[in-house]
């Protein structure tokens, strides 16, 4: 019996943590159109088109562009314009998904559902850093915080690393509640491709 429960909670926090976003580009600098982006880290070997990215009530489609289609243990970026992406990021080689999505500049929360509509990771995001100012969010085990390098690390490891989180973690101000994931109960089709439930 005590092995079946070490088994089951070994498997369900795999299962919880396979899928990760873990960068975020809500709000470049000067005009965001076409520049935002997020990325995504795969424990899995999944096939990311039968994905869904999920923000502002809004599911969105998402479709393989550059690098491999299926993402195993690796990263990949959500993009709102390839061509302006790897005009911001030309030294990009990894793997590029394509979609329809516009990031809100003050909070949100973003969400990746699996080929069954489930949600698999769900975060939420304020702007107490990287506003407009070149950098990005990217993820820690204590929140988000401020990338170190401007423009942020599309498709690698994060550039911060455990010695800059007491300095950089952002201060959120706001209760403990509202800093965990709340859950989403209603979805709208997005335009102009619709994903019916």
């Amino acid at each position: 019996m005590k092995k079946s429960i070490i088994f089951f909670l070994l498997l369900f926090s795999i299962t919880v943590s396979a899928v990760q976003i873990t960068e975020i580009m809500y709000d470049y600098p000067g005009s965001d159109d076409g520049h935002e982006w997020i990325e995504i880290y795969s424990e899995e070997c999944i096939e990311l088109e039968n994905w869904i990215f999920f923000e502002q009530e809004t599911n969105h489609r998402l479709y393989h562009y550059a690098g491999q289609s299926t993402v195993c243990k690796d990263y990949a970026v959500i993009v709102e314009s390839p061509e302006h992406f790897l005009k911001d990021y030309p030294n990009f080689s990894g793997n590029i998904y394509d979609s329809y999505f516009i990031l809100k500049n003050s909070d949100g929360v973003l969400a990746m559902k699996n080929p069954s509509k489930e949600i698999v990771e769900e975060t939420k995001y304020i702007n107490a850093y990287a506003k407009g100012d070149g950098f990005t969010l990217e993820t820690t085990p204590d929140g988000w915080i401020s990338s170190i390098v401007e423009g942020g690390t599309p498709g690698q490891k994060n550039s911060v690393d455990e010695t800059n989180i007491p300095e950089k973690v952002i201060d959120q101000d706001i209760p403990e509640s509202d800093t965990k994931n709340d859950p989403i109960n209603s979805e709208t089709p997005p335009q102009p491709e619709l994903i019916t439930e």
